[in-house]
């Protein structure tokens, strides 16, 4: 998967406890969505599409420019969309 630059996004928190050591092991890149706190379920598809398209760009750079998998959060703020790297150590 690793060869493949494969980056799985998801808003399922609990991923990154449950699926951590295999998204290593695989060297797949995650991007996970929060929203609101207190909403992180709630997140509408015009909230994913929000989050998404106002950081792609800068994500894309990032993933190409990168000698092995990322992990990003994009929180969905008042402010608008926040983009957190996520270090490798606080994976699974």
């Amino acid at each position: 998967m690793a060869q493949k630059n494969y980056i799985w996004v998801t808003k399922d928190l609990g991923a990154q406890r449950e699926h951590g050591v295999l998204m290593k092991k695989l060297g797949v890149s995650v991007i996970w969505l929060r929203g609101h706190v207190g909403r992180e379920s709630a997140l509408a598809a015009r909230d994913v599409h929000l989050l998404l398209t106002t950081k792609l760009d800068s994500l894309l750079r990032q993933f190409e420019s990168a000698c092995g998998p990322l992990y990003f959060t994009i929180l969905l703020t008042k402010a608008g969309p926040r983009l957190m790297a996520i270090r490798d150590d606080d994976i699974g």
